[in-house]
């Protein structure tokens, strides 16, 4: 398996409070979001089509049929 190893500092707020505010939560939402992110910065040399497949594969993807009714 190949693995790399990155050394990163936070420089945008990933911690926020929560249902107790006198602690600070570390969101797993806001970890993948800072991924996803990055992962995407670093790879907009693909094309629309091959960047969100690789990045589904990578970090998961639903599949949502939504439809907007007509007024």
């Amino acid at each position: 398996m190949l693995q790399n190893e990155y050394t990163c500092e936070i420089i945008t707020p990933l911690v926020a409070k929560g249902a107790d505010k006198r602690m600070l939560e570390l969101r797993a939402s806001a970890l993948k979001g800072l991924m996803r992110f990055w992962w995407r910065t670093l790879h907009g040399h693909l094309s629309l089509e091959k960047l969100r497949k690789r990045e589904g594969e990578l970090f998961g993807e639903s599949e949502m049929n939504v439809s907007i009714p007509s007024l």
